[in-house]
């Protein structure tokens, strides 16, 4: 689903064409990686700080902005 939704994306020239599933897998890692770490440790034992409430949003944020085709710029 991630990988079709990427493609039209892609298609519509939203997202840099990277490869649909680059795109997909870095997409997929980065919010991976987040809840991850949120299950892993809890907010009690998170690695450095407790997690900001809006980790994941921003994570994702980040990544998105990175594959846009405008470089994130509008």
């Amino acid at each position: 689903m991630l990988r079709e939704a990427v493609e039209q994306a892609i298609a519509q020239g939203r997202l840099r064409d990277i490869g649909a599933a680059t795109a997909a897998q870095v997409l997929w890692s980065a919010i991976h990686g987040a809840t991850s770490l949120i299950v892993t440790f809890g907010p009690d034992k998170f690695p450095v700080d407790p997690p900001a409430p809006d980790l994941v949003e921003q994570v994702m944020a980040v990544a998105m902005r990175g594959l846009l085709a405008d470089g994130g710029k509008g």
